[in-house]
């Protein structure tokens, strides 16, 4: 299929690793990352391959962990929450 775009990697209930690793097992390892403040003072914040066709992956960060958004169709509730390692 020429010209077919090499997204797959990305599933809804991936964790900020499993992206990663997806990514990383696709030839993708430059990553462009934008960060938004809640109103309630969370850090908001997507990721997508740098200068690269590929999935975007929505997250907040709140207490020093890691959340999945969900965007789209659903609504706007973090998923599983992963603790950040200091």
């Amino acid at each position: 299929m020429a010209g077919k775009m090499r997204t797959a990697y990305l599933r809804d209930d991936d964790t900020l690793q499993e992206f990663l690793e997806r990514g990383e097992s696709a030839g993708i390892i430059d990553f462009a990352l934008r960060i938004m403040r809640t109103p309630q003072g969370d850090l908001d914040f997507y990721i997508h391959p740098s200068q690269r066709d590929g999935e975007t992956a929505d997250f907040t960060v709140s207490g020093g962990c890691v959340s999945r958004l969900k965007v789209g169709a659903g609504s706007s509730r973090p998923g599983g929450r992963v603790k950040l390692i200091r």
